[in-house]
């Protein structure tokens, strides 16, 4: 995309995203309009925040990395499985719509159909998704998904997804939707459209347009957000194939909002003035004798100079990781001559957890012990360790650290004696 169109496709989604359904003001001695809605700015109703649906309209072709924060009394565990099972339905049962998708998709040489790769910690879950997987699987696990399309709370009766499976109904829905986008005096109150339905029918039905073809331009998608039919016949094929049972109760939501898992990147190169911590060494002239620092950053260099052990005449040891020979087993063992007493990696976690919730308890285990993680000799106790952890999200349990340390451990070893793991200081100085 050349970048003039790329900042002007931008700047339109941010139009067309922060605009809405508001309490317009009646006019003077007209009772008809009292409750009256009007375009104006919309903020932050909807659990999707603005940037996800933005992405999606600049990267239609490529999976979002999603930050999906349950509810305060839900288990992230439970509910990573609970989407991990609801999309592998819809990968078995594909819409046309999604079959179309696909194609396209494969047309394109440069993008790699990534794995949703969800996995959870205590409070978040993180899965990479398509916009109808977000739409289809994700939105209907929020109270505003069931409070805010429907003008009350019978989803038998009002709800979108209700309506759209009755033919007479459905007609009847297109026709408010229709007017509610083209009147401004339409009555959301009172009437089958709501304001939050009409903003996503907008919103959606343009951004869907991204996924219908390879190369859509700004000018499309301004034509397209004012083509009203081709709107809601976007959001109700996006609808169409939401997780909807009208024989069950509507679900107990779980979901809290989705946000953007973006990638971070290091915004400092003194960290010691910005915290002030300069001024806290002057004033009390701190050590940091006997104190354990954990380091939760990008990471420390181990090898590095600083954090050497010194001997008894306060010399720093020569070599970070001296190697030798054990006397009574004669095998190689490394001394640890830092102050670093444990290194962990934690970008592991995900691809590790996400292959739990799989069910790929071998593939964890044979990309543990290609990297020196673990033994041949301690493979099965590791095994039943996993298996305890995979039970886990089931159980509503959080994530046992303890278990999974073993397999995020960096060892201090330098070289690679004895199918030993090489030690990598960090790409990163910062942390250090």
């Amino acid at each position: 995309m050349v970048e003039d169109d790329y900042f002007r496709k931008r700047d339109f989604l941010e139009d067309l995203i922060y605009s809405g359904f508001d309490r317009g003001t009646p006019k003077r001695g007209d009772a008809a309009t009292s409750y009256a809605r009007v375009f104006r700015r919309f903020t932050q109703d909807s659990p999707v925040m603005p940037d996800v649906w933005i992405q999606f309209g600049l990267e239609p072709f490529k999976r979002q990395d999603l930050l999906l924060t349950p509810l305060f009394d839900r288990s992230p565990g439970v509910l990573a499985d609970s989407f991990r099972k609801s999309l592998q339905a819809q990968q078995t049962n594909k819409s046309e719509r999604q079959r179309q998708f696909e194609t396209l998709l494969a047309a394109r040489d440069d993008e790699a159909d990534e794995e949703a790769d969800i996995a959870y910690n205590q409070t978040t879950v993180v899965a990479r998704l398509w916009l109808y997987e977000l739409v289809q699987v994700i939105l209907p696990h929020t109270a505003w998904f069931w409070e805010m399309l429907s003008k009350d709370e019978d989803p038998e009766q009002h709800h979108p997804l209700s309506m759209l499976r009755d033919d007479t109904r459905r007609r009847e829905l297109e026709q408010h939707l229709l007017m509610a986008l083209g009147d401004r005096t339409y009555d959301a109150e009172r009437l089958y459209a709501t304001a939050n339905l009409a903003w996503m029918a907008r919103v959606l039905g343009t951004i869907s347009l991204a996924t219908e073809k390879l190369a859509v331009t700004t000018d499309e998608l301004e034509a397209r957000s004012k083509n009203h039919e081709e709107l809601v016949q976007a959001l109700f094929e996006l609808l169409d194939d939401a997780e909807f049972d009208e024989n069950k109760e509507i679900p107990e939501p779980s979901l809290h909002s989705v946000n953007r898992n973006r990638k971070t990147i290091t915004t400092m190169f003194r960290s010691i003035p910005t915290v002030k911590a300069d001024a806290a060494q002057q004033l009390f002239d701190v050590r940091g004798g006997q104190i354990t620092w954990a380091i939760l950053d990008s990471g420390i260099d181990a090898t590095h100079y600083a954090f050497r052990k010194r001997n008894e005449k306060g010399e720093a040891l020569k070599t970070p990781f001296e190697k030798r020979e054990a006397k009574r087993s004669k095998s190689v063992v490394f001394d640890n001559n830092t102050r670093v007493v444990r290194t962990f990696d934690f970008t592991r976690i995900r691809p590790l957890v996400s292959e739990l919730l799989d069910d790929q308890v071998d593939n964890v285990l044979d990309a543990a012990e290609a990297a020196g993680l673990v033994e041949d000799v301690d493979r099965d106790d590791v095994r039943s360790e996993l298996e305890d952890l995979k039970r886990s999200p089931l159980a509503g349990r959080m994530v046992d650290w303890q278990l999974l340390a073993p397999l995020l451990e960096i060892r201090h070893e330098p070289d690679k004696d004895n199918g030993m793991r090489v030690y990598r200081p960090p790409r990163s100085h910062h942390g250090t």
